[in-house]
């Protein structure tokens, strides 16, 4: 359970490499290198790696702005690490963990120009 659903709690540097975060009552810092999607679940938001999964009160709107460039936002409720991607279809791509993600039509441009 998280207590805190204050947004300015987040500790997020402009495109810097790890994120602060309020997860079950405690600070937790996370690698963003680590994380290989963000994904939206109602009013949290969940960074998944490979070994855990962490869940916070942030909107992913305000958090995209100030993840770095390989983060993109492929669908209304992910964010994903394109460093993880390996394969990008028309409407959905893959993790390497074999997850699916789809990809919204607002974003595919997006996905599609990711250098």
């Amino acid at each position: 359970m998280i207590t805190n659903n204050n947004e300015q709690n987040n500790y997020l540097t402009t495109k810097s490499k790890f994120i602060e975060i309020v997860c079950e009552k405690e600070k937790v810092l996370i690698n963003l290198n680590e994380v290989m999607y963000i994904e939206r679940d109602a009013r949290k938001v969940r960074f998944v790696t490979k070994g855990s999964e962490y869940a916070s009160y942030i909107s992913l709107a305000s958090l995209i702005k100030r993840l770095p460039d390989n983060f993109v936002r492929c669908h209304t409720g992910y964010i994903v690490n394109m460093d993880y991607v390996v394969s990008i279809h028309s409407n959905y791509l893959v993790i390497n963990d074999g997850y699916k993600i789809s990809i919204g039509r607002t974003y595919k441009s997006a996905v599609t120009t990711w250098k």
